[in-house]
């Protein structure tokens, strides 16, 4: 457990250091991004230093460069989407995860091709969604927490979604569709326009695939009628 202790104040520290922007070179000619991996496969059950990992990550991902030294790791999207479905109860961290996930996704298919189709991303995706899932029973403070995974999240899947091979595979999936239709169906964009806007833009990618198969072309009207409202409202 000192062992723990001790690598929980390194990447407290490192978390710090990665929010200054001169310092962020230093991380990749350090290889610090490279050593944060081997902690999420032996150390994963250590919630805070998985936070403090992900709170990295959620920096430094933000640099093509960073990007591109995970994409050298074979291991490295797997281990974080193992991390999603260890943790998907857990708001905190799979906050911090989905916003990576969006930073690696953004305007690069190599990855998201990895992330879909070699990790099987999108049943950890699904799994987040239907736990984070707008419910009318929830607690004003449980809504803010879900909303904010939800932002992060829908995001990914948008990104996601431009791919040409990956954008059909979605427009096909029935459960990722009706989620997407159920934060229409139960959020305001007076009081959560961002997750509502990034769901539109889902769909909107989504629609460009004409495909028999698509679960979007199916539900058309449905759509059509959630967006008026949402329009309304």
């Amino acid at each position: 457990r000192s062992s723990d202790l001790l690598l929980i104040q390194v990447t407290a520290a490192l978390r710090n250091l990665a929010d200054v922007t001169s310092r962020k070179d230093q991380f990749i000619s350090s290889e610090v991004v490279e050593s944060l991996c081997p902690l999420m496969e032996s150390f994963k059950h250590d919630v805070d230093l998985m936070i403090n990992v992900s709170r990295i990550l959620s920096k430094l991902t933000q640099q093509s460069a960073c990007k591109a030294a995970l994409s050298r790791i074979p291991s490295a999207f797997k281990l974080m989407l193992n991390l999603l479905s260890l943790y998907v109860t857990n708001p905190d961290l799979v906050v911090r995860l989905c916003f990576v996930l969006g930073n690696l996704t953004f305007r690069d298919d190599t990855i998201r091709a990895t992330i879909f189709f070699d990790c099987q991303g999108m049943d950890s995706l699904v799994n987040v969604f239907s736990t984070y899932a707008p419910k009318e029973k929830d607690s004003s403070a449980d809504q803010a927490k879900s909303e904010a995974v939800l932002v992060k999240l829908v995001r990914v899947i948008a990104n996601l979604s431009v791919h040409p091979d990956i954008g059909p595979a979605i427009a096909s999936s029935e459960q990722c569709v009706q989620l997407l239709m159920g934060v229409l169906a139960h959020k305001d964009p007076s009081s959560a326009e961002e997750l509502v806007l990034n769901t539109i833009a889902t769909i909107n990618n989504l629609s460009y695939y004409n495909i028999d198969k698509s679960v979007i072309i199916k539900n058309q009207i449905s759509f059509t009628e959630l967006l008026a409202r949402s329009e309304e409202r």
